[in-house]
């Protein structure tokens, strides 16, 4: 859409609904950077992304509709016409500044600052002075070579070196999104808006009480150092330094940036006036698509990470999946593994019906599977306890999901229930005999036949779940349980686990079981003489280990 306002007409992407977030974007960027990001965000927050002056498709009149505080006057008038009061702000480089800005200026129109990559500016007049002669010089050859031969010196620039480990189409997607601006749109920018023309909002940072996160790449260290200075300024904010990534996070590590920024909202939200919880940093390890897989002291994470569609899974999310168990099943660090959805609004919502067909749920290379029925297993098998921890709703094959987990930690908002039988579909494995088994025939019968929704009190009262806290205290409280299992034998939780399985999954469970007894024979000296012996070839003397009763 457009609005129109004093200086000119503003170009505006609105996607969702619920809480207001604007996105504001880098130089050389638009709104259209962040519609990976609006995508992600539309089914919980209504993403208001700007196209700033010299960008996009944004048409201001005069030189003077550039500067910093006649951008910032634009965009509350902006959300004056969308009778917006208040919203949360995320901006990169350039548009974090001008967040930053904003919330200097407007403070009470902002509920929250993401700042990604940003700083308040230059302290002092000299610096400012230096940087616009510098800017002027980089505004001249934008004119003089056009947009094409400026992205080329644009992209050989260090703090972009991180990005060329991007994949081609990638990188040839933001290099298209770049060369969409003009010549005179980038110089006027540049040359009116750079950090050498704006404002210092340095000594203004003390008057910010709203929650802010500072992100940064670890491989951008001046940013780092900025963010450092400034969280020690600003009256509530925490720095979070992103590993494996550099300038552009959300561009490099989208997974990881989406998880925190969305924690940070929620939080906020939720008028959390403290924002330590940000402070556990969980490691992301390996890269998939559609899952995360984070660790943190000992615990795996992996969450699905489809949002969008309420956490359902398709065959590439499973597939990814029993990759992460498998991975995180074999690595000796890891002790306990946590199953959970990215976001407050599903643990899992099932199989994504968009892409069920004719036998199953088809996948990119169309063959119908239902190769979450693997997953489950897998999930049982596992020689080491898997928690699921449920915010907001775990219905159908979502619900299946936690039930086969050996414990569940849910959040005071969430919705446990089926729904086969209304979209013509059914578990009659773990999802309806394991579940008999737990919460008794008659309630398992009743899930099943009537389909209704049960709450997390109600979850809890029927056994299907292990505990209900609130929502912001679910992460803490399940990495809680987890400490607690750590801490424990590994050997006799293998064993545990495996003896409960086996009085439940008939022969199957018995064989794990059995395998478990066999690993362990194995670690014995009597164990060791058989092996030994036969490859010494000799007689083996098993009459020295004892016989107890």
């Amino acid at each position: 859409m457009i609005c129109h306002v004093k200086g000119g007409a503003y170009h505006v992407n609105i996607t969702g609904s619920g809480l207001p977030v604007v996105l504001l974007h880098g130089f050389t960027g638009s709104a259209e950077s962040w519609s990976r990001f609006a995508h992600a965000l539309k089914y919980d927050y209504q993403a208001i992304s700007i196209d700033l002056p010299g960008h996009g498709q944004t048409i201001v009149r005069d030189e003077q509709s550039f500067s910093m505080e006649h951008v910032c006057e634009s965009i509350k008038e902006i959300l004056d016409q969308l009778e917006i009061g208040q919203a949360a702000f995320i901006g990169y480089s350039m548009g974090g500044r001008t967040a930053l800005a904003f919330a200097s200026i407007y403070p009470d129109r902002v509920s929250s600052l993401v700042l990604e990559s940003a700083s308040p500016g230059l302290k002092t007049a000299e610096e400012r002075h230096q940087r616009k002669i510098s800017d002027e010089e980089l505004t001249s050859f934008i004119e003089k070579e056009g947009v094409e031969r400026f992205t080329d010196r644009w992209e050989q620039l260090p703090l972009f070196d991180s990005q060329k480990q991007l994949s081609l189409q990638k990188r040839q997607e933001i290099r298209s999104g770049r060369l969409k601006n003009s010549e005179e749109g980038l110089a006027a920018s540049l040359r009116h808006m750079g950090t050498g023309s704006q404002p210092s909002y340095w000594e203004s940072l003390h008057t910010l009480h709203m929650p802010v996160l500072l992100l940064t790449g670890e491989w951008d260290q001046k940013f780092i150092n900025i963010a450092t200075e400034m969280e020690k300024s600003l009256p509530n904010a925490i720095h979070q330094n992103i590993l494996q990534s550099g300038h552009a996070i959300q561009v490099e590590q989208p997974g990881k940036f989406d998880t925190m920024v969305r924690e940070f909202l929620l939080k906020t939200q939720l008028h959390i006036k403290e924002v330590s919880f940000m402070t556990r940093e969980w490691v992301q390890e390996r890269n998939y698509e559609d899952i995360l897989y984070e660790t943190y002291n000992g615990i795996a994470k992996i969450s699905i990470n489809r949002p969008e569609v309420r956490n359902a899974f398709r065959p590439k999310t499973v597939m990814e999946l029993i990759d992460a168990f498998a991975y995180a099943r074999d690595d000796s660090s890891v002790g306990v593994i946590v199953l959970a959805g990215v976001g407050d609004k599903a643990f899992c919502s099932g199989g994504d019906q968009s892409v069920r067909g004719h036998g199953g749920y088809v996948g990119e290379d169309e063959i119908p599977r239902l190769n979450v029925l693997d997953l489950q297993r897998l999930i049982r098998v596992i020689p080491k306890p898997v928690i699921a921890m449920v915010s907001g709703y775990a219905i159908g094959g979502g619900h299946v999901l936690h039930v086969v987990c050996d414990l569940t930690i849910a959040a005071d908002n969430a919705i446990f229930g089926q729904t086969g039988p209304k979209v013509g579909s059914f578990d009659a494995g773990y999802g309806s005999g394991y579940l008999a088994r737990i919460i008794g025939h008659k309630k398992a019968r009743e899930i099943w036949f009537l389909c209704r929704q049960y709450d997390a009190k109600e979850a809890l009262d029927m056994g299907l779940v292990n505990t209900v806290v609130p929502l912001d205290q679910l992460e803490d409280e399940t990495v809680k349980w987890c400490e607690e299992m750590l801490e424990k034998s590994p050997t006799a939780l293998r064993f545990v686990k495996a003896a409960m399985n086996a009085d439940t999954d008939g022969l199957a469970g018995l064989q794990q079981f059995a395998g478990d007894a066999t690993l362990l024979y194995y670690t014995t000296d009597e164990a060791k003489e058989g092996r030994d012996a036969f490859k010494e070839k000799r007689k083996p003397d098993f009459g020295q280990f004892p016989r107890f009763p």
